[in-house]
């Protein structure tokens, strides 16, 4: 009996020729004559892609985010009398193209290529518009299918020119002590500003803050190159870069500011001559009051070095006057002084009465003793010094002044000495002081 695994040798060693066979058959499949199988290949994917790349109707759908849109026909806006409000890179935000690329662009085509833009130049009118974003298509990069957004909403205004704004100038601070800074002079004097209407319309001047605390402490001409801010007619900015502000066609980004610096001192007004006349009789002047007393003045220093005083280029007449007066007087400047703190002062001259005293003789009048009782004494005269106004005094007489002695509170006889009373008729509103000599009088009072 034949052992089974001997029976199954042969069918093996047959299995393997046969699978050595399609080995070997498929091994001269692919190495026989590789060259020319490789070459094959290779000029078969160069015919393809030939015919790819001279098929233009064999496309290829390419989306393009995030683009870059060109905005052009600004200038020409412009001169059509037209400005965007809006700032356009704004506007713009995330714009996306989606193209049909011919194959063989495939690769290499940018969004550039296709000339993403809006032209400014068609619009006509103010208002709120809508604009179309525009594209180009080609041969060679294909066509754009869609864009999104397709168009942007502009807000334009009327782009006028306002001419003869002028420039004002706002000093801060004080210049060097010492020092007077002249008022200072702008090159140019006035602006030109161009933009939005709604914008243009609302400017008033053109303001340059001048620090001059920063002003040099030496005498000659400072010439300053300083910003300045456009304003309206409440002193708020306007600014905008849409804003173009020229003179006599030239761009201006800064304002020359010129001013001359002079030496300063401090001199006294001069009461000399001030005052001409005399007062009415009885009155005099009690004293004159310069207000400012001192004037601040500036000017070369070589011209003003020796200038302690300044005088009134008028007077003050008070002839026949009763009452104080007050009157402004303009000062007299060399022309050397190139600047005063004023140009006037007030001067008061006051006015009253004059002041003396007059002396009365005036009889005692006895009062008020008891009717038991005799004063044995008989008239007595007391002086009484009066000072006061002189015209008041003047119209007193004797009959308008009384001296009296209070006896009421004498009860038996005998010798007293008592004080005396004054009281002066027509005193009302008068300012005066008496003195009784004597002051008192003896009383000798006996019984009925």
């Amino acid at each position: 009996m034949q052992n089974p695994s001997n029976q199954n040798q042969p069918r093996e060693k047959k299995e393997s020729a046969r699978r050595n066979a399609v080995w070997a058959k498929i091994k001269s499949l692919l190495f026989d004559n590789l060259g020319i199988k490789l070459l094959s290949l290779f000029i078969a994917v160069a015919l393809w892609a030939g015919l790819i790349t001279q098929d233009p109707t064999l496309t290829r759908e390419k989306q393009f985010d995030n683009v870059d849109v060109n905005v052009i026909g600004a200038d020409t806006l412009r001169r059509n009398g037209f400005i965007v409000l809006e700032d356009m890179d704004v506007v713009m935000g995330d714009v996306s193209v989606r193209t049909e690329v011919p194959q063989a662009q495939y690769t290499t085509v940018q969004a550039s290529n296709y000339s993403i833009r809006i032209d400014l130049s068609r619009i006509r009118s103010a208002g709120v518009q809508e604009v179309k974003i525009l594209s180009t298509n080609s041969a060679t990069y294909g066509t754009v299918t869609e864009i999104s957004p397709a168009a942007v909403t502009l807000t334009v205004d009327e782009y006028v020119t306002r001419y003869r704004i002028p420039v004002t100038v706002v000093p801060q601070g004080e210049p060097p002590e010492g020092f007077y800074a002249s008022q200072p002079s702008t090159d140019p004097p006035m602006i030109a500003v161009s933009g939005p209407r709604t914008l243009v319309e609302g400017i008033v001047c053109a303001q340059v803050a001048v620090d001059q605390s920063a002003l040099p402490a030496r005498e000659g001409v400072v010439r300053q190159a300083l910003a300045f801010v456009l304003v309206d007619e409440n002193g708020a900015a306007i600014q905008s870069d849409m804003l173009q502000v020229t003179s006599e066609g030239v761009l201006l980004d800064s304002i020359i500011v010129e001013q001359q610096m002079y030496t300063t001192r401090t001199v006294e007004m001069s009461e000399l001559g001030l005052v001409v006349g005399v007062p009415a009789d009885g009155y005099e002047i009690k004293g004159i009051y310069i207000t400012p007393a001192t004037v601040t003045i500036a000017g070369r220093e070589a011209a003003i070095r020796d200038m302690n005083i300044l005088y009134a280029d008028n007077t003050v007449n008070v002839n026949g006057l009763k009452n104080s007066v007050s009157k402004s007087l303009k000062v007299r400047q060399p022309s050397t002084i190139k600047y005063a703190s004023t140009d006037s002062v007030t001067v008061a001259v006051e006015i009253g009465p004059v002041i003396t005293t007059h002396a009365f003789d005036v009889r005692v009048d006895l009062q008020g003793l008891a009717p038991e009782l005799r004063e044995v004494g008989g008239m007595r005269i007391a002086a009484v010094d009066i000072t006061g106004a002189k015209p008041w005094l003047n119209s007193l007489s004797v009959n308008d002044i009384t001296l009296t002695c209070d006896l009421s509170s004498i009860e038996v006889p005998g010798t007293y000495t008592l004080p005396l009373s004054c009281v002066v008729e027509n005193a009302q509103g008068e300012t005066y002081t008496l003195e009784i000599n004597p002051a008192n009088v003896v009383v000798t009072v006996i019984q009925r």
